[in-house]
């Protein structure tokens, strides 16, 4: 085992693997029925090879100077240790294996295979905790192993930094674990605000710790920054952001005193928030002047038929611009979030309370926003374009 095997070419030009693979599927198939001991021998020491086999075989060919043909069969094997990995592993865990599976996983470095182990035996012990709540031995006795996992998290998280830090919290993220990121491991809060920094996709859960850790200035800031990262949340939730952010950048700034001197000014951000603000509210009153219609509706079709029987008069005789802008209405009607220049299309397009004034008066009135703002981001030849279009 402490020595990498070495294949020759003809192991390599064979499915041996694949075969020992359904080999696997079929006899575990038999004990998922049938309890066996001897099948569970088998079954562990197949696994055990296949993971162990594949494992190697990657690290040789990742050694060799590959040509075409190899390529493409290295490719098959990386494909064929994505699909069975998971299984191979919960496998492990069936048979009672963790501690010998973590021993392989920690050889080859297998970072999700370590988290998936450890996740699983730190799970199991939790539900018993919450299911003995009145044995007071068997609680204690629990305590005492959940704290022995916990020294295992340690030690990895030690001998791999942040590579096993990133692995871990992405499982979690993944599987709806929130909580296990922003609270699970207080020792590498450093890990946390880094994993949290490093994709702004998860800018809809850093805030909350940030908040935990009284930076409500950082708080503030990243909710902004996920607000305008983010398309697809509805207006309706980008408008709690908003809120959200509005409300730390506030209590930031009451929490300045003369013992705590801040050289952040917020006013910006918070012009910032208001200005968007009032482009949701515009969307939204936009959208009302056709909820009553469109609130028994289901098809998407149904519903641009609802936008073609409110078109500007300009465009009464020539509906192709629905299709044009189909995409732009689509989420328009979604309650997704548009951008201004979109904002203002749906207002030289589509008739507000069958007063066209009333469209040019709230495009007008939009620009006039952007105009006063003094941190817009919208360059005056943005501003010309826009009011051209109307």
């Amino acid at each position: 085992f402490d020595t990498p095997l070495k294949f020759s070419p003809n192991f390599v030009h064979t499915d041996l693997l694949f075969q020992i693979n359904n080999l696997l599927i079929q006899i575990s198939e038999k004990y998922a029925e049938n309890y066996n001991e001897d099948l569970s021998i088998i079954i562990y020491e197949l696994t055990k090879f296949l993971y162990y086999s594949t494992n190697n075989l990657l690290i040789w060919f990742a050694k060799q100077e590959l040509n075409d043909d190899s390529k493409l069969i290295n490719n098959k094997f990386i494909e064929f240790f994505k699909t069975n990995r998971k299984s191979w592993i919960q496998l492990f865990i069936l048979l009672g294996q963790q501690l010998k599976s973590l021993e392989f996983a920690e050889y080859f470095e297998d970072l999700i295979s370590i988290t998936e182990i450890l996740e699983n035996e730190r799970e199991t012990v939790v539900s018993e905790l919450e299911l003995t709540s009145d044995d007071i031995i068997n609680k204690e006795g629990l305590s005492v192993k959940l704290s022995k996992i916990s020294l295992i998290f340690d030690t990895y998280f030690s001998k791999f930094g942040y590579n096993f830090a990133n692995t871990l919290f992405k499982y979690y993220i993944d599987n709806d674990k929130y909580k296990m990121v922003l609270i699970g491991f207080p020792s590498y809060h450093e890990y946390v605000i880094k994993f949290l920094n490093d994709d702004p996709v998860y800018g809809n859960i850093l805030w909350i710790r940030l908040i935990l850790d009284g930076e409500y200035e950082k708080a503030g800031e990243s909710l902004i920054k996920y607000f305008n990262y983010n398309e697809n949340d509805t207006i309706e939730r980008k408008k709690l952001q908003l809120s959200i952010a509005k409300l730390s950048l506030v209590a930031n700034n009451e929490g300045d005193d003369d013992s705590f001197s801040s050289t952040f000014d917020s006013s910006d951000l918070l012009e910032e928030i208001s200005l968007k603000n009032n482009f949701i509210d515009l969307q939204i009153l936009i959208k009302q002047n056709f909820s009553s219609e469109l609130e028994s509706l289901n098809k998407t079709d149904n519903k641009l038929n609802v936008i073609k029987s409110n078109l500007n008069s300009i465009y009464t005789k020539d509906e192709s611009i629905i299709n044009f802008k189909r995409e732009m209405f689509i989420r328009f009607l979604n309650d997704k979030l548009l951008n201004v220049a979109d904002l203002v299309d749906i207002l030289t397009i589509i008739t507000i309370d069958n007063n066209e004034l009333n469209n040019f008066y709230q495009a007008f009135k939009l620009i006039a926003l952007i105009k006063q703002s003094q941190n817009s981001n919208y360059s005056p030849r943005f501003i010309k374009l826009l009011e051209i279009l109307i």
